[in-house]
């Protein structure tokens, strides 16, 4: 059961590696965009939100954005609901406008989080944002699926030497002296039981 759980895991990071390097090799002639948005409305307050996945230039990029509109100042003001996929031309994943610089720009990672208030020119309420921002590069999540994928395979060649040079293939102890059974842990290899 362990050994088919090993096999799954591996055969999803395999499959994980691959996607990310398509999606990697993409991000470099398209930005892709996919976003779920929420809105909720009453008389008096009208707010929407929206988590968004999109990549380009080689980087993925997370972000959750709010506005509170305090003073209902108009209908049909809102962002268009429910699930949204768009593509557009590569451009830059990262812009500051105004304020100050990302929490944290190191890399290719960036960390953001604003919180500010603009005042609507119609009426005499004001909208409040808040936006959550990540940026991860690819090379960092590829690599990450790349290293568990080839993992069980260095094992593999390790313990397939340790097999071919007389030695323990759990612990490693020299088997020369003693062929039958490993002294150190007990292991009976497998030249000994044919």
């Amino acid at each position: 059961m362990r050994r088919k759980l090993l096999i799954l895991l591996w055969a999803i990071c395999l499959l994980l590696t691959f996607v990310l390097t398509v999606i990697w090799i993409r991000s470099y002639f398209a930005r892709d965009n996919i976003s779920w948005t929420t809105q909720e409305e009453t008389p008096q307050r009208y707010a929407w939100k929206r988590q968004r996945l999109w990549y380009g230039r080689g980087q993925l990029r997370l972000d959750w954005n709010s506005r509170y509109d305090i003073e209902r100042w108009g209908r049909g003001q809102g962002a268009v609901t429910g699930f949204k996929f768009s593509s557009a031309a590569p451009g830059s994943m990262y812009m500051q406008i105004d304020g100050p610089p990302a929490q944290f720009e190191q890399f290719g990672f960036v960390f953001d989080s604003h919180r500010f208030a603009i005042p609507h020119v119609v009426g005499d309420g004001s909208a409040r944002y808040f936006n959550l921002l990540f940026i991860v590069p690819f090379w960092f999540l590829t690599g990450i699926f790349a290293t568990l994928t080839l993992f069980p395979l260095f094992v593999a060649i390790r313990r397939r030497s340790r097999i071919d040079r007389d030695v323990c293939r759990n612990c490693g102890y020299d088997l020369r002296a003693t062929p039958d059974r490993c002294p150190e842990c007990g292991t009976i290899p497998k030249k000994a039981l044919a």
